[in-house]
């Protein structure tokens, strides 16, 4: 395969994938549910939740950049041995596979963003029992296969600055909404599952979350300035309900 082929066919999976897991999925969702399922992004200018998003549109948007400038001759890839340019794309397709069954198998609890006065069901079935987080698993495995079709430097950044930005989304977001709203369960869940690899990432030890403002959120030993409460998981299954007062 040579290069302009692989970047050819990298930029096409890709506007394939954000037309499908974007697109088609917010359709979808509205003919089904009466709604898009777009909740937008939360955060002040320069929170943790603000960043979040800015990483997360930057990162879609290198990764669209990536193949674009290979193809135009402007940013040539990098020299990589024969069968990469395969390798690459069958990571490729199995990413954009995994986003699409992900999104799939969460069903009416598909969201973009969070609403905080909102409760949609917890799922924990299907690819959700293997990792807490398969949507943004699968696209990260996608963006690394658009690296090995395409290994410039644009491409190369796009699935570290879309790590960056999971993370920030979901330890700073997601997490603590999900034990506001599921509370028990989801701490047990949580112990269990791992983040975004089986295993990995479970959460154990010190956890506080805010019961009143989800931009106040902190984890493991992070001062809040006001009610919280403090999420000790014993065994990777108890919630401790207690609710404390911080510091101001």
């Amino acid at each position: 395969m040579t290069d302009s082929t692989a970047a050819a066919l990298a930029l096409g999976l890709y506007l394939f994938g954000l037309i499908t897991a974007f697109g088609v999925r917010t359709w979808l969702h509205r003919r089904r549910s009466g709604s898009s399922g777009f909740r937008g992004l939360t955060g002040a200018p320069g929170s943790a939740e603000w960043w979040g998003g800015i990483l997360f549109a930057a990162a879609l948007v290198l990764g669209t950049a990536g193949p674009l400038l290979a193809l135009t001759g402007i940013t040539p890839p990098w020299p990589l041995p024969a069968g990469t340019h395969w390798a690459g794309l069958v990571v490729t397709v199995a990413g954009l596979l995994g986003v699409l069954a992900a999104q799939a198998g969460m069903g009416a609890s598909w969201r973009i963003g969070v609403d905080a006065t909102e409760r949609t069901a917890l799922v924990t079935t299907g690819a959700f029992a293997l990792v807490r987080n398969p949507v943004f698993t699968a696209m990260l495995a996608a963006l690394a296969g658009m690296v090995l079709l395409v290994p410039t430097p644009v491409s190369a950044a796009a699935p570290v600055v879309l790590l960056a930005a999971v993370e920030l989304q979901v330890r700073c977001v997601e997490e603590p909404y999900l034990l506001r709203t599921h509370g028990d369960t989801y701490a047990r869940y949580a112990a269990r599952v791992g983040r975004f690899l089986p295993g990995i990432g479970r959460l154990r030890g010190c956890c506080e979350i805010s019961i009143r403002r989800p931009a106040a959120t902190t984890c493991c030993g992070r001062r809040l300035r006001i009610s919280h409460i403090w999420w000790l998981p014993l065994d990777g299954a108890q919630l401790r309900n207690s609710l404390l007062k911080s510091p101001n």
